[in-house]
């Protein structure tokens, strides 16, 4: 129901997979929401194509000024799925 992330802040981008033994694909992440996911619940927010240099690790704020994120706005049910190297974070959760 979402009830103990009401209030949560934004979070940092992240990467949750680059390993210096692992630099090619090695893993997708695929979440289904119980919840529709929106600009009151909250969502991952992503920046598409940045598991293709690992080099962008830290830079996550260039993605929103760059206008280069997706937004992971979805319906209760619906499959997101990402390369396990991808920069992305998770969206203030605004509902009460």
């Amino acid at each position: 129901d979402g009830d103990p992330q009401k209030g949560a802040e934004d979070v940092r981008w992240h990467i949750d997979g680059w390993k210096s033994h692992l630099a090619d694909a090695y893993a997708l992440c695929v979440f289904i929401p119980l919840i529709d996911l929106d600009d009151e619940t909250g969502y991952t927010q992503f920046w598409p194509a940045s598991h293709q240099s690992r080099g962008l690790a830290g830079f996550g704020p260039v993605a929103q000024i760059t206008e280069s994120t997706f937004n992971g706005v979805c319906n209760a049910g619906d499959a997101i799925w990402y390369d396990y190297r991808t920069m992305h974070r998770g969206m203030q959760n605004c509902s009460s």
